[in-house]
């Protein structure tokens, strides 16, 4: 499947000539002055034009709501603030006669009657129930923006979206916007979905292990390494609903392994990337690491693969033998045993740390594991942020895998080739 776009919503609060002196406390919170301006939101699927911004819708499900949760704060220290809920049916399509690539896009709000006044504005969509309580905290309550924003800010979710409706986005306007008595006033906020993407993507699981171009380490046969799955490390369990860097989640769902022994992952298939079926939704992660073959903290990919090579396990009798290489030749027990001579005491039951510790690598019925962790932009810069999108493909193998799933000192990074694109797009390539 192709990229699929940023998700951006503007919401705009339009203030308009009203005579209303009613008091609703539906409409406006409750708040006791007079009511002279109606708002109205507005927003879009379309992206805003930055050069880091998406072009593709997305999938269908990442864009649907059910409602979005307004709160309104005045800055002037004795208005009252607003929060409310403006459900889905209560918006309706914009058309653009200047810009008919709009249509369908845009959606905009039935209008609601507010105070006139300085304010700031902060939108959730698909709320959830922490979110909406704050309803009963905020709405009708003299709190400037600064304590409307340390309410959000306490704000958490730990439900990754993968259905319709569940897309927390979040935005709010970068300033202080002035609703001019018995004038329009426009106020647009931006909202982006809290969580990140990580779609799969290479195109083949079987690979031809090439020679280096120095043709240093290169095996001495022919050898083929077939991708099994790939399972992720360290997503975070939970995200702020307000990004915050500085208040950084540290507990994961998977965490990384670097002793060398095997963890039972949950390896995907590979080869379901027309149907979809490679996306895994996950939040930010700033636990950044300068390096990250020790960073136990940032999000990797691992490969799971098994070597064939010619002569040793390359038939139906022979597909799960154990393989070995020994400078860098590959072998059967059999022949690294006649290589190695009189000398070699182990057997093929002894174990990989065994044999690693006379340098030789032993792969369990040829398995070997890579492990790749994932950038944001340029190659060290290992931290996951919302609403990107990370496209992982291999693009060739020059090595073999570890034969153990993370390795204390991993001798087989691969490398990584990300190129930012749609919804924001991280675009890994993977040289093994």
């Amino acid at each position: 499947m192709k990229l699929r776009s940023l998700f951006l919503a503007t919401l705009a609060a339009m203030a308009m000539i009203s005579c209303s002196n009613e008091n609703d406390p539906i409409a406006d919170g409750g708040n006791n002055a007079e009511k002279n301006a109606v708002m109205q939101f507005r927003f879009s699927y379309q992206p805003s034009g930055a050069a880091t911004r998406a072009t593709e819708a997305g999938l269908a499900k990442e864009q649907t709501f059910s409602q979005a949760l307004l709160f309104v704060a005045y800055t002037n220290g004795t208005d009252k603030a607003i929060a409310k809920t403006i459900a889905r049916d209560e918006f309706a399509p914009v058309s653009s006669e200047a810009n008919p690539s709009s249509d369908g896009k845009y959606y905009q709000s039935t209008p609601f009657e507010v105070v006139a006044g300085e304010v700031k504005a902060y939108v959730i969509m698909n709320p959830d129930a922490a979110a909406l309580a704050l309803i009963g905290t905020i709405n009708n309550q003299v709190m400037a923006p600064a304590a409307v924003e340390a309410k959000l800010k306490e704000l958490t979710s730990s439900v990754v979206p993968d259905a319709e409706n569940s897309f927390i986005m979040y935005g709010e306007t970068p300033a202080v916007a002035n609703l001019i008595e018995k004038q329009t006033t426009t106020v647009t906020v931006t909202v982006t979905r809290i969580a990140a993407k990580l779609k799969e993507e290479t195109a083949t699981a079987s690979w031809d292990v090439t020679k280096p171009a120095t043709n240093d380490n290169a095996l001495d046969k022919t050898v083929k390494v077939n991708f099994k799955g790939y399972a992720f490390t360290n997503l975070t369990s939970a995200s702020n609903i307000v990004e915050q860097s500085d208040k950084k989640v540290t507990e994961f769902i998977e965490t990384s392994v670097f002793t060398g022994e095997f963890k039972a992952f949950e390896y995907l298939p590979m080869n379901a990337v027309a149907d979809d079926a490679q996306i895994t939704y996950c939040f930010e992660n700033y636990n950044a690491d300068v390096n990250p073959a020790n960073g136990t903290g940032i999000t990797s990919i691992l490969y799971k693969a098994q070597i064939v090579a010619d002569g040793i396990n390359d038939t139906e009798a022979v597909k799960d033998a154990n393989v070995y290489v020994w400078n860098n030749t590959v072998y059967s027990f059999a022949g690294l045993k006649e290589a190695f001579g009189t000398g070699l005491k182990l057997t093929d039951d002894s174990s990989i740390a065994e044999f690693g510790g006379i340098n030789i690598y032993k792969y369990e019925g040829g398995m070997c594991y890579y492990r790749q962790p994932i950038y944001t932009g340029a190659a060290g810069n290992n931290v996951i942020v919302r609403n990107n999108v990370y496209k992982l493909a291999i693009n060739s193998v020059s090595k073999l895998g570890f034969p153990t799933i993370i390795p204390a000192a991993d001798k087989t990074m691969m490398k990584l080739d990300l190129i930012i694109e749609e919804w924001t797009v991280n675009d890994n390539s993977f040289d093994l």
